[in-house]
C-alpha cells in the first residue's frame, strides 16, 4: 500500500498537484467570484489601485488585497483577468496557510500528526471550497492563521518575543484583505493565551494593544486615500460593512442566522471527518465515555503549549463569530486548522482503542468514487427533462462535459485509490489505512475539481448570455446597461466575461437607457409597470437562460421614449 513520508516536500507536492493545475475549468456561476475579480479588472484598466469603479456605478466595498493580489498576477501573465488568476490568490494562501501550520505542528508535536493533519485541511470541505474560490475569505484566512503562528511561535521562543514584525504585517494584510477583524481576532488569541500561560494582564494588554496600533498603520494609510478619493459614500460603506455588521446596525439584512447555525456549519464544513466522532459512539464502552472528557481535558491541556493554544483559537474564533447577527460558514475558517489537528489526535487515537472506526470510515470513502461515477453516467444516459431550468443547465452541462484523457486519467487513478482502499482494509495497520484513506479522498477531491465540479457547474454561469451579446458588439462598439430590481444586485458575471463594460442602472432614475439587461421577473413586476407609460418597450432577446446572479431569465429590452 502507498504510504507518504511526512516531509515538507512530499505535502507540498500535492498542495500544488491539488490546488494549482485546475483553478480555471470552472466558469464563474455565482454572483460572489466575478463580483470580486471585477475589480481586479477596473484597476488594471483605469489604472487606478486605490479606489476603482466597477459596473459603471460600484466602489469597492471590500480593502483591496485581493483585488491587488489578482490585478498583480493577471499583469504577469499577460494582463487578461480570467478564471485561474482570479483565484489564484485563494489556492497560493491555502498552501501557505497549510505549510504553515505542518511546520508548527511537526516542530511541537511530531511529524506524522502534523502531516495527517495537513492531509485533513486539505480534504475538508469547506476549506477546500475556499481554497478555489476567488473571494477573499482563504486569504484572510491564511493572513489571521499565520498571524497566530507566528505570535504562537515567538511568545513561546527563549526571549518570549510578543512584539514582531511578522506578527504585525500579517494582521496588517488581513486588515487590508477583510477589514479590522484581521486584528481583533490575532490579537484576541493572544492576548488570552498570554493570560492562560501566567503573563500579567497589564503586560499582556498592552502589548497585545501595541501590536493592534502598529498593525493598523499600513491599512490605515489606504482607509484615508480611499476615503479622499471616495467621500462620504466611501466613509458610510466602510462604517456599515467593518462595524454595522458586527453590531447588527447594517442597513440590510446580511446572512443573519442564530447562534447555533454555527455549529451547523461546522459540521457541514468538517466533512467527511465529522463522520468519525458520531462513528466512534456505538463502539465506545461505558467507561470510554465516562473517562472520556477528563482524557481528552488532559491531552489538550497537557504540557504541551501547542494543544492549549488549539483550544485558545477554535474558542475565540468561535465565540467571536456567535456574537454578531451576521453569519457565514467561511468566517469560521480560521478554527478549521485547530479543528482539524484535533480530527488528527482522534485518529491517532482510534488507532488504538477502536481500529473498526477507522475500517468503516474507509469503507465510506470509498465507495464514494462508485456512487459518483454510477450517478454521473446515469444522467448521461438517461437525460431527464426537468421543471427546473437550473436543474436543466446542470443536467446539460453534465451531457456536454467531454471525457478527455486528463479526466479519464484522473477518474481511473480515483478508483484505482478506492480499490486499494477496500483490498487494504485486513491487510494493513489502522494508522496507515488512515492515511491512505486520506490520499483516495485527495484523489475524489482531485476529480471532483477537474472533471466533476467543470460539468456540474459550468452550465449555470452567465457566460453564455455574454457570449451572445458580444457576438452582437456589446462590450466594443455597443453600450450595455443593466436593470436590477434589488438595489444589492448587479449582472456581476455577464460583466466580468464582457469586460467590466456593463453600466448599472439605478432603478430610482427617471431615464432608461436605449438598450439594458433585465430579469424577467424584474421587468413584469417592476420595470414595465414604472416606465411603461413613459417608453415603449420592445423585448429584443429573451435568454434561454437562467441567470445565476438574479436567478431569473434575462432580456434584452430596447427602451424608446414616448413623444408626449
Amino acid at each position: 500500500m502507498i504510504q507518504l513520508r511526512p516531509t515538507s516536500r512530499n505535502l507540498l507536492l500535492l498542495l500544488l498537484i491539488l490546488y494549482i493545475p485546475f483553478l480555471g475549468m470552472t466558469l464563474f456561476n455565482t454572483k460572489g467570484e466575478p463580483r470580486e475579480a471585477v475589480v481586479a479588472v477596473s484597476m488594471i484598466q483605469q489604472h487606478d489601485w486605490i479606489l476603482p469603479v466597477s459596473n459603471g456605478v460600484d466602489i469597492p466595498y471590500k480593502p483591496p488585497m485581493l483585488a491587488w493580489c489578482i490585478a498583480i498576477i493577471s499583469e504577469l501573465s499577460g494582463g487578461e483577468v480570467t478564471e485561474y488568476t482570479s483565484r489564484l490568490p485563494s489556492a497560493l494562501a491555502m498552501i501557505i496557510m497549510t505549510m504553515g501550520v505542518f511546520c508548527t505542528i511537526r516542530r511541537r508535536i511530531n511529524a506524522p500528526v502534523a502531516f495527517t493533519t495537513a492531509l485533513i485541511m486539505m480534504t475538508s470541505f469547506e476549506l477546500q471550497r475556499a481554497a478555489t474560490s476567488c473571494r477573499v475569505d482563504m486569504l484572510n484566512t491564511m493572513f489571521i492563521v499565520m498571524a497566530m503562528l507566528v505570535f504562537f511561535r515567538t511568545f513561546n521562543s527563549p526571549r518570549k518575543r510578543i512584539i514582531s514584525i511578522g506578527f504585525i504585517l500579517m494582521m496588517s494584510g488581513a486588515t487590508l484583505t477583510k477589514g479590522p477583524v484581521g486584528i481583533i481576532l490575532p490579537c484576541a488569541v493572544a492576548w488570552i493565551y498570554m493570560l492562560i500561560s501566567g503573563e500579567h494582564w497589564w503586560r499582556a494588554t498592552w502589548q497585545t494593544s501595541l501590536c493592534a496600533i502598529l498593525a493598523l498603520i499600513l491599512p490605515a494609510l489606504w482607509y484615508y486615500a480611499a476615503w479622499q478619493r471616495g467621500g462620504d459614500e466611501f466613509y458610510r460603506l466602510m462604517m456599515e460593512e467593518n462595524f454595522g455588521r458586527m453590531t447588527g446596525t447594517m442597513s440590510y439584512g446580511s446572512h443573519e442566522n442564530p447562534w447555533y447555525y454555527n455549529i451547523i456549519t461546522i459540521i457541514a464544513g468538517m466533512l467527511p471527518f465529522t463522520l468519525l466522532p458520531l462513528m466512534s459512539l456505538p463502539f465506545l464502552r461505558i467507561h470510554d465515555l465516562r473517562n472520556a472528557p477528563r482524557r481528552w481535558w488532559s491531552a489538550l491541556r497537557g504540557a504541551n503549549p501547542w494543544n492549549r493554544y488549539a483550544i485558545v483559537i477554535f474558542a475565540v474564533v468561535f465565540i467571536f463569530y456567535c456574537i454578531p447577527a451576521s453569519k457565514r460558514s467561511v468566517y469560521l475558517l480560521p478554527l478549521y486548522p485547530a479543528l482539524a489537528y484535533a480530527v488528527a489526535l482522534l485518529a491517532q487515537w482510534l488507532t488504538v482503542r477502536s481500529p473498526r472506526v477507522l475500517r468503516i470510515f474507509a469503507v465510506i470513502i470509498a465507495l464514494i468514487p462508485v456512487i459518483a461515477l454510477i450517478a454521473f453516467q446515469v444522467i448521461r444516459s438517461a437525460h431527464p427533462q426537468v421543471r427546473s431550468i437550473s436543474a436543466q443547465q446542470i443536467i446539460d452541462g453534465i451531457i456536454g462535459q467531454p471525457v478527455d484523457m486528463l479526466s479519464f486519467v484522473l477518474l481511473m487513478v480515483m478508483v484505482i485509490m478506492a480499490v486499494l482502499t477496500l483490498r487494504g482494509l485486513r491487510r494493513t495497520s489502522p494508522q496507515n489505512l488512515f492515511q491512505f484513506t486520506l490520499l483516495t479522498l485527495f484523489t475524489i477531491f482531485l476529480s471532483f475539481e477537474a472533471f466533476f465540479q467543470p460539468a456540474v457547474l459550468n452550465g449555470k454561469s452567465d457566460k453564455i448570455i455574454a457570449q451572445q451579446l458580444y457576438s452582437q458588439g456589446f462590450g466594443e462598439e455597443r453600450q450595455l446597461h443593466g436593470w436590477v430590481n434589488d438595489s444589492l444586485l448587479r449582472f456581476y458575471t455577464v460583466n466580468f466575461y464582457l469586460g467590466n463594460s456593463v453600466t448599472n442602472c439605478e432603478k430610482t432614475a427617471e431615464q432608461l437607457p436605449r438598450e439594458f439587461l433585465v430579469g424577467e421577473k424584474d421587468y413584469q413586476e417592476h420595470c414595465l409597470p414604472k416606465y411603461g407609460h413613459k417608453y415603449q418597450m420592445r423585448i429584443l432577446q429573451r435568454f434561454n437562460h437562467r441567470s445565476c446572479d438574479l436567478k431569473q431569465p434575462v432580456l434584452l429590452i430596447e427602451a424608446v421614449e414616448i413623444e408626449q
